[in-house]
């Protein structure tokens, strides 16, 4: 772990398997988005088939309130709707705004969620309907499609509004042995389905996400430095900045801008006031995503659940 990204490793020697997750977020971009790239290396003496799903079992579409996925989240499904699916880079949103009004509000915005190959920067088939993976598993606990298939194969077509979409990518893979396999996921927030289209675009040209990689490595440093601290020990020198960049980011960091009527200063990464743990004060969070952290691994002889990064699933036939 680092101030600018973090990394989950994983060994399964049940199945020969390295698994490497690295997140940072995707700075200087007009719109959020967190990445995640993840490496799958063969440890063992034999090639391996592997069926790999991997990603979100539940993503909240834009549009959900937290009341709203509380308290109704049932009756709100039926305002769902995933778009661009056939172009595998799905758009999770509301239809309209939930609002007990006459006026009906279209939603524009949405969450999205792709993957692609760091190979041949293709994009990923992706799985949208949880019953694909899961059927009648409503607690996504047991893969039960995945597991009773002996080729698993996407749903087509599958189901895309009135009921709580997942966001899972799908890969098949020949891993010879010592090899590896690496695919990249992007989630993340767009204003409208033109400029997710821009986003996907953009993420698959050559170099683009490991540029980003930097760019967010050294934004962190350089806020970091304001505190840049010298003595004989390193463990006290990156306290020291680390408290300062958390402290940055909730009082802000002081930048001057140049304005018609001369300089003014101005905070950023800051927020009004207070911490989100203490209960006297009052917060709206915005929806985003809904992450459940779990692992599962099946071999023909013995499932293993882990707790590691997102939802991941293979299997090696």
């Amino acid at each position: 772990m680092t101030s600018h990204d973090l990394t989950i490793e994983e060994i399964n020697t049940t199945l020969g398997l390295k698994i490497s997750i690295n997140y940072f977020t995707l700075p200087q971009e007009p719109y959020a988005a967190l990445v995640r790239k993840v490496s799958i290396e063969n440890i063992s003496k034999k090639n391996l088939q592997i069926e790999c799903i991997d990603g979100l079992p539940a993503i909240n579409p834009y549009g959900l309130k937290d009341w709203l996925g509380k308290h109704i989240s049932r009756t709100v499904e039926a305002w769902t709707a995933v778009r661009n699916v056939s172009k595998k880079a799905p758009f999770y949103q509301f239809k309209v705004e939930v609002a007990d009004t006459p006026q009906v509000t279209p939603i524009k915005e949405g969450n999205f969620y792709f993957a692609f190959n760091n190979s041949s920067h293709e994009l990923l088939d992706m799985i949208v309907e949880a019953s694909c993976v899961f059927g009648q598993s409503t607690d996504f606990l047991v893969p039960e499609s995945l597991m009773a298939s002996k080729k698993f194969q996407i749903s087509n077509p599958q189901q895309t509004s009135n009921r709580t979409p997942c966001a899972f990518s799908f890969s098949r893979i020949s891993l010879n042995s010592k090899k590896t396999y690496a695919w990249t996921a992007v989630a993340g927030f767009a204003h409208d389905l033109t400029e997710l289209n821009s986003v996907v675009k953009k993420s698959l040209r050559k170099g683009y996400i490991e540029e980003k990689a930097k760019e967010n490595h050294k934004i962190i440093n350089e806020v970091k430095e304001y505190c840049l601290t010298k003595s004989s020990s390193d463990t006290f020198n990156e306290y020291c900045s680390q408290t300062f960049l958390d402290n940055i980011l909730r009082g802000g960091l002081p930048i001057s801008l140049e304005t018609a009527k001369g300089a003014v200063s101005f905070n950023v990464y800051s927020r009004k006031h207070g911490d989100l743990e203490r209960d006297y004060n009052f917060f709206t969070l915005a929806p985003h995503f809904c992450l459940r952290e779990m692992v599962i691994t099946e071999t023909s002889t013995k499932t293993v659940v882990t707790m590691s990064g997102l939802m991941r699933m293979w299997r090696t036939v």
